[in-house]
């Protein structure tokens, strides 16, 4: 805990212990996931409080609950924040994947990528989940981008995104030293 004392709500959930469980803070602290947290706002502060500063970098959200919201309503309204932030983030990285295709980092369409794939050269590969005729790429061709990325052992983001799915369905970012 960065700040001295323990906080009354903080206090209340751990009951007679000091602090949180030593494997809990090992845990968060050695973990990439994101991380978000949900409770009365009292908790989600002293908690937020509490964090050690690996895990605050993964820190995207905080949502209040009051005290008697069921726990799978609790579950329901934080998949769907999640799901929203990675929505929100696949864009936002799908769109710098694009912007980027002239500065030889990236590429885009479905040849290219396999190509880079196939060579090791692909880091992470944007596929665009949507599959409508006259954009984007057949379902066959996703299979074989995704299982190509995993014998490679590169990332795949999926976004609905109209300009990847006009740039050909598929994009993918280089990894340094092969653009």
């Amino acid at each position: 805990r960065r700040s001295g004392g323990k906080s009354p709500a903080l206090a209340d959930s751990l009951g007679d212990t000091q602090e949180l469980p030593h494997g809990l803070c090992n845990a968060l602290s050695a973990s990439r996931a994101p991380l978000l947290l949900a409770g009365d706002i009292d908790a989600v502060a002293a908690l937020t409080d509490w964090l050690p500063d690996e895990a605050t970098e993964q820190l995207v959200g905080c949502i209040r609950l009051t005290g008697d919201t069921e726990r799978r309503t609790a579950l329901a309204i934080a998949r769907k924040r999640m799901a929203a932030i990675y929505q929100s983030a696949a864009k936002s990285f799908t769109h710098q994947v694009i912007e980027r295709q002239h500065s030889g980092d990236t590429t885009l369409g479905f040849r290219a990528v396999l190509e880079a794939l196939q060579s090791g050269a692909a880091q992470t590969v944007v596929l665009s989940d949507w599959d409508r005729f006259g954009h984007g790429l057949p379902w066959e061709s996703k299979v074989e981008i995704c299982f190509e990325a995993l014998r490679q052992n590169a990332r795949v983001i999926l976004c609905d995104s109209l300009r990847l799915r006009k740039a050909g369905g598929v994009g993918c970012v280089l990894r340094h030293g092969h653009a």
